[in-house]
């Protein structure tokens, strides 16, 4: 990995995707990463379509550039016909590429294995992206949802809607594709030229057909612009269109720009840096998908580890087939503290005593902020894990999700109806008690030390008495 690679914040990237409580992370795909595997090598999509349209349109060679993209071939040609050939030309190169089956490029499956992506926005007018995850998702099923906008016909294939995600508040599970600009698939048109891009933007801007659900996704999301190559007015403008507030105001949410120009424009990386958005400095947008994917496959392959090794401490065995306790506990935990939590968890159920941990037990679709609050009501006693990890976590950007627990279980401690004490802070290492970090209404509580998520027996009895005797309060005072 180039030395420049390694300043990438890559850990606060890596547990976004990992946590699905965190702010979802949404990749915006631009065309750098499709580079396409033909009898003669490897090329981008773009110059083989670019050459390929030239020959079917019958322009002479002599007078392109020698790496001409796609933008100049369609110039050329709708300049030299001072007429409206559009049509002409979306037609041709929608059958240029269903006439060639092209197998989605490297770069696409491995953005299609990284699970913590549920929705992939596309600048490109190809269906690479849905392939890539019907082959690596669906065992090449046709199954990926895919939408498209379009300025002239932006409705859905089978119906006369507008086209759109769905309005579930919660991401799906299930993979989705969007075509920003776009799509071959579609009843309409497609980004081909440049001033088709600024049409685009124009629409997209003032709202004509705008797919409104998207965009609520996009606000409320990270955004990760991956191979657009954007120019440095694109760029500015494409970022504010996805924000809610001026960028600088945005400050809950990241967006990172991987591609190889705008590393390469000093100005616009000066905006870039001002304006808080995470620029990768390597060489290619390429590169990136693979360290990326490297990345995201290691964290799974340590965690896997980690629930492997993972045992109840062996004195818990005897607990085995414990009678219930009543109530039950909630734990709440930074994403990197999972493999210790799940002890600690395990441990507690073995004691009989019921545990809400993992996000696992949410479904797609649900509506996550109201779903944990209801848990969090209806927990006996709340468990906020504290550990160096956790606190590092707190002190880089994005806000974490569990954070919004931690504040929201202080809250129902002071203002709930409780009137025993709800919160018991878990030390899963020797960070110390008074660490500024941590809320100052934790540090004033007292940790109950569990080194590595391992609890011992006395807290184990303490805690089942404790829950024996606030259920019986709670089922007095509700």
């Amino acid at each position: 990995m180039p030395e420049d690679v390694s300043y990438f914040d890559w850990e606060n990237l890596i547990c976004s995707l990992k946590d699905r409580q965190a702010v979802p992370v949404v990749p915006v795909i631009g065309s750098e990463l499709l580079q396409i595997e033909l009898d003669s090598g490897t090329e981008s999509l773009d110059r083989y379509l670019a050459r390929a349209l030239a020959q079917r349109l019958r322009i002479d060679p002599a007078r392109l550039s020698p790496h001409c993209g796609l933008n100049e071939v369609a110039w050329h040609y709708l300049l030299d016909r001072r007429g409206n050939h559009r049509a002409n030309l979306y037609g041709t190169i929608r059958t240029l590429l269903k006439a060639q089956r092209l197998s989605p490029p490297k770069a696409l499956r491995q953005l299609a294995e990284i699970t913590g992506f549920s929705l992939y926005v596309t600048t490109a007018f190809d269906m690479l992206m849905e392939a890539a995850l019907d082959d690596v998702r669906f065992q090449g099923r046709q199954a990926a949802e895919s939408h498209s906008y379009s300025l002239r016909n932006n409705k859905k294939i089978d119906s006369n809607e507008p086209d759109d995600l769905g309005t579930h508040p919660a991401p799906s599970n299930e993979p989705a594709v969007f075509h920003l600009f776009g799509s071959i698939a579609s009843q309409g048109d497609f980004v081909v030229t440049d001033e088709d891009a600024l049409e685009f933007l124009h629409a997209l801007q003032t709202g004509r057909g705008r797919p409104e659900n998207l965009f609520d996704r996009l606000r409320s999301s990270h955004l990760l612009l991956i191979g657009c190559n954007f120019p440095d007015w694109m760029t500015r403008f494409f970022l504010r269109l996805l924000s809610s507030n001026r960028m600088t105001e945005d400050r809950y949410r990241i967006e990172y720009i991987a591609d190889r120009s705008t590393p390469t424009d000093p100005v616009l990386k000066m905006f870039l840096r001002n304006a808080g958005v995470t620029l990768f400095e390597g060489s290619s947008a390429v590169e990136f998908v693979d360290e990326l994917h490297a990345r995201w496959k290691e964290t799974g392959e340590r965690e896997r580890e980690a629930e492997r090794e993972c045992r109840p401490v062996e004195c818990f065995s005897e607990l085995a087939g414990s009678r219930s306790c009543p109530g039950f506990v909630f734990l709440s935990y930074a994403s990197e503290d999972r493999a210790a939590v799940l002890q600690l968890s395990t441990s507690l159920k073995l004691a009989g005593i019921e545990v809400w941990f993992d996000q696992s037990r949410l479904e797609p679709g649900d509506d996550y902020n109201r779903k944990i609050r209801e848990k969090i009501d209806r927990s006996t006693l709340f468990f906020p894990c504290i550990s160096s990890r956790a606190l590092e976590a707190i002190r880089k950007p994005p806000r974490r999700y569990f954070q919004e627990e931690w504040s929201a279980a202080i809250t129902e401690a002071t203002m709930g109806w409780r009137s025993y004490p709800f919160i018991w802070p878990i030390l899963l290492d020797n960070t110390p008690v008074d660490d500024r970090q941590i809320p100052p209404a934790l540090r004033k509580l007292h940790m109950q030390v569990c080194p590595n998520g391992a609890p011992t027996l006395e807290f184990v009895d303490l805690l089942k008495n404790r829950l024996i005797q606030h259920e019986s309060e709670r089922s007095g005072q509700r």
